[in-house]
């Protein structure tokens, strides 16, 4: 074989390579992205989906109904129920029956829940309680959201608050009941 032949077939290789290099380059950069779904953040989206689909199945309640539905948070997000009345809720009032867990400092009523029952999907930050501090829970956030209803949103018919958060995003059936002027939360044991 010559020098010459040598010479064009390496440089036809490289040529060739270079350009399926391109080609693979304009597929994962242009024709994946088009083809596959958009990545979406899910410790985000996941909570805000169970959080919209507790809050219809609570519309779609009518008196004396009990319902059962599924929720699944993080631990980037809280459940937090107000009654028309609660102003904020206190670590000292915390019982078991209603939620209870340990927080950095008293959650506040958001200021567009006024004098309204509210449930609201709250950002958590989790810090604090990493060095036993608890929670700090900010439902005013951006990420936070909150649904107003003329009825209190409680844990049972002895609370003023319902609270569940859950770090390990494991799914648990949520009992809804509707009572004259009460939504009942309560967990599924």
């Amino acid at each position: 074989m010559n020098k010459k032949g040598v010479e064009t077939t390496t440089v036809n290789f490289l040529g060739a390579l270079i350009i399926a290099g391109i080609i693979v380059f304009i597929i994962i950069d242009k024709v994946l992205p088009a083809i596959l779904p958009k990545s979406t953040n899910e410790d985000e989206e996941i909570p805000i989906f169970y959080y919209k689909t507790l809050i219809k199945e609570i519309k779609d309640l009518k008196n004396n109904d009990i319902k059962k539905t599924n929720l699944a948070l993080n631990r980037n997000y809280i459940l937090v129920g107000f009654s028309n009345n609660l102003k904020e809720i206190n670590e000292d009032s915390l019982n078991e029956a209603c939620g209870k867990i340990e927080l950095a400092h008293s959650i506040n009523k958001p200021s567009t829940c006024e004098a309204n029952g509210c449930l609201c999907i709250c950002e958590v930050d989790t810090g604090l309680a990493e060095f036993s501090g608890g929670l700090i829970v900010n439902c005013e956030s951006e990420k936070s959201k909150c649904e107003l209803f003329k009825e209190n949103i409680i844990g049972n018919e002895k609370c003023e608050y319902f609270l569940y958060y859950d770090a390990y995003k494991k799914p648990v059936e949520i009992n809804i009941t509707k009572k004259q002027d009460n939504i009942i939360l309560s967990k599924t044991l």
